[in-house]
């Protein structure tokens, strides 16, 4: 006859295992709902940091252009000044961005910016230096403004510097020419532009 105290053994190992396994099962649960947690709170800020960020780069562009982007920035120092904080700011901003999916929402804004800020810089007189040496502190009336004032060499190079530099990690340095029109029909309906990449040497001669 079995030894009834040996069930009560068995009995006593199958509950304490069980009790075993739900505490583990307990403290996986809310280590991956910490997890979860913690991811979540690092993608809003990471929105926020991404919304502010973007919102920089506007008020920058706005804030020296105005209304009218089809002519060059006025030369009003105060401007050239605001409009470089905001940019600033915006670097600021896109360095505390976390969530790679909002690093590259925010790599497509400020894309979308630089080609705005080189356009409106492009406009800008490249001989005359008056417009640099002889700004004005605020736009109206030419009789309400004080003598014309150098604009703020920090303010031109840090606008300049954003417009024309490029990010550092181009995603246009992955792409090859070759491998995107050396058989495509583009290049064979399009005559010049295979000359003229040929010519400079980024694809080979037919």
């Amino acid at each position: 006859m079995q030894d009834p105290t040996t069930f009560s053994d068995v009995g006593t190992w199958v509950g304490a295992i069980g009790t075993c396994v739900a505490a583990v099962a307990s403290i996986f649960a809310a280590y991956f709902f910490y997890k979860n947690l913690v991811w979540l709170q690092h993608s809003q800020k990471s929105k926020e940091f991404s919304d502010c960020a973007i919102d920089a780069l506007e008020s920058a562009y706005t804030t020296l252009m105005g209304t009218d982007s089809d002519k060059a920035p006025q030369n009003i120092a105060s401007n050239w000044t605001s409009s470089a904080r905001q940019i600033s700011n915006f670097k600021a901003l896109k360095s505390q961005i976390a969530s790679h999916e909002y690093i590259v929402k925010c790599t497509q804004a400020e894309e979308f910016y630089r080609n705005r800020f080189q356009r409106a810089l492009c406009l800008i007189p490249a001989i005359n230096s008056d417009y640099f040496s002889k700004g004005i502190y605020q736009s109206g009336a030419k009789d309400e403004d004080p003598e014309p004032i150098n604009l703020n060499p920090k303010s031109l190079a840090v606008v300049f510097n954003f417009a024309f530099k490029g990010p550092s990690d181009d995603s246009l340095d992955k792409e090859s020419v070759q491998a995107l029109l050396g058989s495509s029909t583009a290049i064979k309906y399009n005559i010049a532009l295979k000359n003229y990449l040929v010519k400079l040497g980024e694809l080979p001669k037919a």
